[in-house]
């Protein structure tokens, strides 16, 4: 009889610890983005500063407005700043910086025309890159065409070739995808 009260009493402590209340978990809301804006400051080669817009009323209803200000010209280097925001609130939510704080779970990627290539010039606090800062250098077969700049949320930024800008191991979400049809000086 004393063997069944402890076995019971075993038994009900063990039901009682095993049914602790778990601490919700709260999930990362995607963020609202309505406005990009990629920032071409000249290096080298270029005398002008070009400005790619990006701006929609964040409904995800209507087409967005693209503008570009300023044109690329063909062997020159920039330096890329990229800037997004969420104009819907009041003061406006500067999203880059929440991109900055979760570095290791973001990564930029930028599909590019002929004659372009994009270099990262910041990283995460595990090395790897983030896309915010570039280098955009822009050789003599440079004659326009399309920028496609993407977010991945949670990219496998140890897949084969994703540090160096190849989408196709990320995997992730995709948070943003904007296509910017750039104009050369011709």
């Amino acid at each position: 009889m004393k063997l069944k009260k402890i076995v019971l009493t075993m038994l009900v402590g063990l039901a009682l610890t095993s049914c602790k209340k778990d601490d919700p978990i709260i999930p990362n809301e995607e963020e609202v983005i309505t406005t990009v804006i990629y920032t071409l400051t000249p290096e080298e080669g270029a005398e002008e500063t070009v400005v790619l817009k990006y701006y929609t009323d964040g409904s995800n209803t209507t087409d967005g407005i693209y503008t570009q200000t300023g044109v690329v010209q063909k062997n020159a280097t920039y330096i890329g700043a990229l800037k997004v925001l969420n104009e819907t609130t009041d003061p406006v939510d500067d999203v880059t910086l929440e991109i900055e704080e979760e570095a290791v779970d973001h990564q930029f990627f930028y599909i590019k025309p002929q004659g372009v290539n994009v270099n990262y010039l910041d990283k995460d606090a595990n090395k790897h890159p983030i896309g915010l800062s570039t280098k955009f250098i822009t050789d003599n077969d440079f004659v326009g065409g399309n920028l496609t700049i993407i977010l991945r949320h949670e990219p496998n930024k140890f897949g084969e070739n994703v540090s160096d800008g190849d989408i196709m191991n990320a995997g992730g979400g995709s948070d943003l995808e904007v296509v910017f049809n750039l104009n050369d000086e011709d």
